[in-house]
């Protein structure tokens, strides 16, 4: 990443002006306003007290990620919504969630590859590098209708399948935005044979790569923000006033295995006691906002503030938008100041 120091003369020419937007605008969520076990045999949408994730290989009838996990936050009230697309730049957001279940799955923190997933067989088999699978989190879209406002943690399952029992037809479902406009259904990558990569991996500290994960543990997916379709999918979000994620794992469940994640709910009677719930901690600036000290003003001191977010190579300095820093963000961070 390129690092350069601001032209003396840019800091001398620096004005003093008043400015409509807030600066950085930080939210943290102590629980989602939606959470729902996407699973097509769930008789309690949207009141379980846990949510697994698995998937279903190979089985006709059944999405490759059987088990979906649905975490969905309000954000209307602090990130004006209604805004159109590109209104809004994420600097950062995470998504935490805690295991309820105890020593059923093995630890992964890295992805596999896709080709991993296919049966032994496969003349394009290979195998998994690292015990385990890994906890991933997508965005999330929508069919029969449904929008990211209209759909609830109690709407229905699907419609009529694609192949049944449940196939192809679920209401809500992992998601890539191609654009605001086109989301592509992930649920069934594997069959599809086509690589898909996370917003996020889920971390934890509590416990080493390899071993069994015990109950309560935390796993943090810190989004990365340049991936594919993060833009895109954040856009309409803002612009709709609620960020819903899905969480999802290709943990076996066949033979009646039960190795594989679940998570504490919002529905939980602990979880407002321990904080278990799922939760969000997000950072937004609006596009063209030069104020990064958030004091309402703009002078030398946001100038300061992008130099050393700059030189520490934080998101919130890459004022084009690119996920790279170089001369072209201070010179878009420069026009947005002296356009006030």
């Amino acid at each position: 990443m390129n690092r350069a120091i601001l032209p003396a003369a840019a800091v001398l020419a620096v004005t003093c002006g008043a400015l409509a937007q807030s600066g950085p605008i930080s939210l943290s969520f102590d629980e989602p306003v939606l959470d729902r076990w996407m699973y097509p045999f769930s008789g309690t949408p949207g009141t379980r007290v846990n949510a697994s994730t698995f998937g279903a290989l190979g089985i006709d009838g059944f999405d490759d990620r059987d088990a979906q996990f649905i975490v969905g936050f309000d954000t209307a009230g602090d990130i004006p919504a209604g805004q159109g697309a590109g209104a809004y730049r994420v600097v950062s957001a995470r998504v935490t969630a805690v295991i309820d279940n105890n020593l059923q799955f093995v630890y992964d923190d890295t992805q596999d590859p896709v080709e991993s997933f296919f049966d032994t067989a496969d003349p394009e088999y290979v195998e998994d590098a690292t015990p385990g699978r890994p906890l991933e989190i997508y965005a999330t879209g929508y069919r029969s209708g449904f929008t990211i406002l209209s759909w609830q943690e109690t709407t229905f399952f699907g419609g009529p399948p694609v192949i049944p029992p449940a196939q192809g037809n679920r209401t809500a479902y992992a998601a890539l935005y191609n654009d605001v406009d086109d989301v592509v259904d992930l649920s069934n990558n594997v069959a599809e044979r086509t690589e898909v990569t996370p917003l996020a991996i889920g971390q934890t500290d509590g416990v080493a790569a390899g071993e069994l994960v015990p109950a309560e543990t935390v796993f943090t997916f810190d989004i990365n923000t340049c991936a594919t379709g993060a833009s895109a999918f954040f856009d309409a979000s803002f612009d709709a006033g609620r960020v819903n994620l899905t969480i999802t794992s290709l943990h076996s469940a066949l033979m009646g295995s039960t190795e594989f994640p679940s998570f504490f709910t919002k529905e939980n009677a602990i979880s407002p006691i321990l904080g278990y719930a799922p939760q969000l901690e997000i950072t937004v600036i609006a596009v063209g906002d030069a104020d990064l000290t958030g004091d309402g003003s703009l002078d030398l001191f946001d100038f300061l503030a992008f130099q050393n977010a700059f030189d520490a190579g934080e998101p919130l300095a890459d004022f084009d938008g690119n996920c790279r820093l170089d001369i072209f963000d201070f010179l878009e961070f420069q026009n947005a100041f002296d356009g006030g």
